[in-house]
């Protein structure tokens, strides 16, 4: 998906797979996506240069508790950049979780994400903990009431933002930290 301003023949462009296994209680998954520069991140007629994720992710449903984590890589091209002090030149995320029902109606989901960023030689790299905990309370099979907290602490030269079902929160400055609450009701379709 290009933005505005992507007309450059194949910026934006972008081609991925994924796989997927579950058996039983046990679910893996692999991913990779590469795609172009969009026109927007690079100077007036260059070309856009190829830039690659991928990530892998697994869960186990232990019947008492269902555990989750995974990780993912992005390495975004330099080519046609002028790499400063906050240019990324690696990303990547790691995080665990669990569900956990605790009644017929009532469950507790808790993550836990740290990030790294690389920076370029002499600038300290960039390092994000992210925690979340949510509450939902099945009303039906397809309703729940839910509570959901999260929390970002960002090291100095990161400035991750706070993504939520409901709510972004975005940091005032590098370094700065973030947190929010929401509360309301899901109903799946």
């Amino acid at each position: 998906m290009g933005s505005s301003g992507d007309e450059i023949k194949s910026a934006g462009r972008s081609i991925g797979a994924s796989l997927a296994y579950q058996s039983g209680p046990a679910f893996a998954s692999v991913a990779v996506h590469r795609g172009r520069q969009f026109a927007a991140d690079i100077p007036a007629g260059a070309t856009p240069d190829w830039q690659q994720s991928w990530a892998v992710g697994g869960a186990y449903d232990f019947s008492l508790v269902k555990l989750f984590g995974g990780y993912y890589r992005f390495t975004p091209s330099t080519d046609n950049l002028k790499v400063t002090a906050a240019t990324t030149l690696r990303s990547e995320s790691g995080w665990l979780g669990a569900r956990i029902p605790v009644s017929p109606n009532n469950t507790v989901i808790t993550q836990l994400m740290l990030s790294r960023y690389r920076h370029m030689d002499g600038v300290e790299n960039g390092k994000a903990l992210t925690m979340g905990l949510a509450f939902e309370h099945a009303l039906s099979k397809r309703t729940a009431l839910y509570a959901a907290w999260g929390r970002l602490n960002n090291n100095a030269t990161s400035s991750n933002w706070l993504w939520g079902s409901t709510v972004v929160a975005t940091p005032a400055r590098a370094g700065a930290d973030v947190s929010a609450l929401s509360v309301g009701m899901w109903h799946r379709f």
